[in-house]
Parts: structure tokens; C-alpha cells; sequence
């Protein structure tokens, strides 16, 4: 069959009876239920949920039968057929809170690989978002409260998360303009009041900022932070010496 992203499509048997063994039973509260004839052999190879689901339950007609409840089905039918090989999530249109939701259904039934994609896909989607000239009054006033509440959606959904999940939404912050990353006084006086340790990272955050914006001129705060990073160019505001990386840099340059 053919492949999608270097996967197995099996779109071709997707919920169909005759080529499955497990039949998945779906509830949402007062929307009835929805079911799904799947394959063994494509969902326990992704999910170590339904592997240890299909392992514990004892098959006595044709079909294995599992029973899951679900506050959204158009979430969960997205869930099965990227299993069976439609990846590409862009396809779907899906807003950030779209992507959330499937986040926490890919985190329940243990799916690393679609985790994966839809962090990838949440920093696309929020990036495509932020308008071609970030600084502006109206932008800030229109737009930066919604951009950060969905990145604060997206790095909730982790649960603490593992560090391969925090390096990827990096890029929701390291490709925005420098000066646009600090978050607004509401929302540094919420950190502030969350804990000891959100009081804490209050004060290096007042700080580090004070800092940057001696160190940067303002035309190098437009800039993406992605951008300041990776370059080569690296000295001391304070006391113009070069940097040993950037150093090496310029030897090897020579």
C-alpha cells in the first residue's frame, strides 16, 4: 500500500469489519456512542494502551471488544485514522485547541509519535499566526494575549513533559521577536502568585530582561531570538570582547 510521511497507509481498511478483530466502542455524554472495526496487528504497534488493553481482554467471538469515553468524537476519529496512516494533520485545519485535545487523547492511549506531530504542528499553527509586524500597539492589544494563552494550552498538555517535548516548542518562542517574548504585567503577576518557585522565576525573568535591553539595540530586539542565537557573531556588550565560541568562529572563517 501506499505510504504517507514514510508510514503504512491502511485507509484502505479503515473500520471495515471484514479485515479487523477489535471492535472500539466510543462514548460521549448525551451524544451516544460510535463505533470503529479495527486491526491488532496497526493499533497495538502504536498505542501501549489498546496493546495493553487487547492483552487483557479475553476475546470471546470474533472481535476483541473495548469500551472509551470521549468529550469530543471528531477528536477521536482524527486519533484513529492517523493510526491507520492519515498523518497529515495540517490537512485537517485544526485550531490550537483542536491540537490540545488531541494531544491529551494521543497522551492517554500512549502514542509517542503522534505526540510528536501535533507539538510540531501546534508550533507551526501558532507561529503562521503572529502578524508580519509583531510590535506594533494594535498587534500586542489584538493578539498577544491569545497567542500566549495557546502556548500555555500546549505546554499544560504536556504534564511537565519530557525534555525532547520542551527542546520542539522552543520554537514557539525562539522565532518570535525578541522584544515581544516577555509576557505582559497580568501574566507576570499571576506567575508571581502561583508559587514560591513561580515568584522566583518572576524575579529572574524582571532581571534578565533589564539586562537584554542593554545588551541588544532595539533594531537587534526585532529580531528572532532563533536568529540572535545562531549567529556567529558573539562579543560583550559590556566590554566589547569577543566571546571564545565566537572566536573559534572567526579563526576558522580566516
Amino acid at each position: 500500500m501506499a505510504s504517507t510521511e514514510g508510514h503504512a497507509n491502511f485507509m484502505k481498511i479503515f473500520n471495515d469489519a471484514e479485515f479487523s478483530d477489535v471492535l472500539v466502542t466510543v462514548t460521549k455524554s448525551r451524544e451516544g456512542t460510535k463505533s470503529y472495526y479495527l486491526r491488532q496487528a496497526i493499533i497495538r504497534t502504536l498505542s501501549k494502551t489498546l496493546d495493553s488493553r487487547c492483552k487483557a481482554t479475553p476475546s470471546k467471538s470474533r472481535y476483541i471488544r473495548l469500551s472509551f469515553d470521549t468529550t469530543d468524537h471528531a477528536i477521536m476519529e482524527i486519533f484513529f485514522r492517523w493510526m491507520y496512516g492519515e498523518r497529515d494533520l495540517r490537512e485537517k485545519n485544526l485550531s490550537l485547541s483542536d491540537l490540545a485535545a488531541l494531544m491529551k487523547v494521543a497522551q492517554e492511549f500512549q502514542v509517542d509519535d503522534l505526540c510528536d506531530t501535533i507539538i510540531q504542528n501546534a508550533v507551526a499553527l501558532a507561529i503562521s499566526k503572529i502578524h508580519k509586524n509583531p510590535s506594533t500597539p494594535q498587534y500586542r492589544a489584538n493578539n498577544w494575549n491569545s497567542y500566549w494563552n495557546a502556548v500555555e494550552v500546549m505546554c499544560g498538555s504536556l504534564g511537565g513533559g519530557d525534555t525532547h517535548d520542551l527542546v520542539v516548542l522552543e520554537g514557539l518562542i525562539a522565532k518570535l521577536p525578541i522584544n515581544s517574548i516577555f509576557l505582559d504585567d497580568i501574566t507576570n503577576e499571576r506567575l508571581a502568585h502561583e508559587s514560591d518557585l513561580g515568584n522566583l522565576a518572576f524575579l529572574m525573568i524582571g532581571v534578565l530582561r533589564k539586562a537584554l535591553e542593554k545588551t541588544l539595540c532595539d533594531d537587534c530586539q526585532e529580531k528572532s531570538a532563533e536568529s540572535v542565537i545562531k549567529s556567529h557573531h558573539s562579543y560583550c556588550s559590556n566590554c566589547l570582547k569577543v566571546s571564545y565560541f565566537s572566536e573559534a568562529i572567526l579563526r576558522a572563517e580566516g
